[in-house]
């Protein structure tokens, strides 16, 4: 529940609430000896560190949160980990591995047909190829996403992050038309998001 609660802070622009719950948590996890929950704790220390801009410490625990994948049945934080550390690794110019180390992590999620993680690889992905300059290609690996529907959704955030990279795409092909459909799509999903917050976190 604290790395939970953690991730949560992360995603509120909170950064000391999470250092502080994730170090509340580590503490626990090192009196119970529990190595089960370490890639889960290893993943939310990325996500924070990756958040706070300081990309070796997020590449260490998202690395380590990756290792414990070591077979056909790997924790989900592990297989999510590994499309983080994808990002990352192309953020620090590793391109070839980190596009590797994200098509394996989407492989693994639609095999297990999990959306939400298959759909987190896929935004990765994405911004990764988008920073290669190959506009064409986030735009079909987007299009693998599939539309929400009454039976299935991957919840208005990873939606919101769809329409913001889809626009930024069509944007760089030319297609300013579609590419401001999309980014007002984004831009609806923004305001949602941040209304159903309490005022006090609506800025961070």
């Amino acid at each position: 529940a604290r790395i939970q609660l953690a991730r949560v802070h992360v995603r509120l622009g909170e950064f000391s609430s999470a250092e502080q719950v994730l170090a509340s948590a580590r503490r626990e996890l090192e009196t119970r000896a529990d190595s089960g929950l370490l890639p889960q704790w290893q993943l939310a220390a990325g996500e924070l560190a990756l958040e706070t801009g300081r990309l070796a410490a997020a590449r260490a625990y998202l690395g380590a949160a990756a290792a414990s994948w070591t077979d056909d049945l790997p924790d989900r934080s592990s297989v999510e980990a590994r499309a983080l550390l994808g990002f990352v690794d192309g953020l620090n110019g590793q391109f070839r591995r980190g596009t590797q180390e994200l098509q394996r992590s989407l492989m693994h999620a639609e095999k297990l047909r999990h959306l939400s993680l298959a759909s987190r690889s896929r935004i990765q992905m994405a911004r990764l190829e988008l920073l290669q300059g190959k506009a064409a290609d986030a735009v079909l690996t987007l299009a693998g996403i599939p539309e929400d529907d009454a039976n299935r959704s991957i919840g208005p955030e990873l939606r919101l992050q769809v329409h913001y990279l889809r626009s930024e795409a069509l944007r760089a092909r030319g297609d300013t038309q579609t590419a401001a459909e999309e980014r007002a799509k984004a831009r609806q999903l923004v305001a949602s998001i941040r209304s159903a917050l309490p005022e006090s976190l609506r800025t961070s």
